[in-house]
């Protein structure tokens, strides 16, 4: 585990982080953010990613080599600190949902050192596809993604899915999000967590 100090607006924090393998192709890290003066979690994220090989873009097994590479960096663990949401991300349907962005374009600064769209770009694109309402009443809580597809520059056509609000009186919002191309093939899907401001 690594652990770091960093002092922003005269707040102490304290950013803890570890890797882990999650079946045979996966890696997982999680960060932990909290206070350091008051031992307040701040944040809580989970990130987990898998090997693909370049040529074929196919998922790929972690192999012995680099196992061995990572072996001093990966800590046993038996749960994320995210905990897993049994319940699936839904696929929208672009005739049923209550919103869609279309025009979306990658552009060649939101692009990563692979060529691909970076996800920062595609949490533009998923939270400007919520109404404006929703965020003036309510906090980002959470938001989960689960990536589908590698998107490189000038994807044109790109459209955004999104689905109605769950949620009663002061209480939590969920939102579904769909990403996909023209062709209807998808990018992304996503959920996003709202809660209501404090008056």
């Amino acid at each position: 585990m690594i652990s770091l100090l960093c002092l922003c607006r005269r707040d102490v924090l304290q950013v803890d982080t570890w890797t882990y393998t999650v079946g045979k192709n996966g890696l997982a890290n999680d960060w932990v953010i909290l206070n350091d003066k008051t031992g307040q979690t701040l944040v809580r994220a989970t990130n987990t990613c898998v090997m693909m090989n370049y040529e074929t873009r196919r998922l790929h097994k972690f192999v012995q080599e680099v196992r061995d590479e990572l072996a001093c960096c990966i800590v046993p663990v038996e749960e994320s600190v995210v905990p897993k949401n049994e319940q699936r991300l839904s696929r929208l349907d672009f005739e049923t949902a209550e919103r869609v962005t279309g025009g979306l374009t990658s552009r060649w600064f939101d692009l990563d050192v692979n060529h691909h769209v970076n996800n920062v770009k595609y949490v533009d694109w998923i939270l400007d596809s919520v109404p404006r309402s929703l965020p003036e009443g309510h906090e980002l809580r959470a938001m989960t993604i689960q990536f589908r597809k590698e998107v490189a520059i000038d994807t044109a056509g790109s459209g955004n899915g999104n689905g109605g609000g769950r949620g009663a009186d002061n209480a939590p919002v969920e939102v579904d999000h769909l990403l996909c191309l023209e062709d209807g093939s998808e990018i992304l899907r996503a959920r996003t967590t709202w809660k209501p401001k404090k008056t």
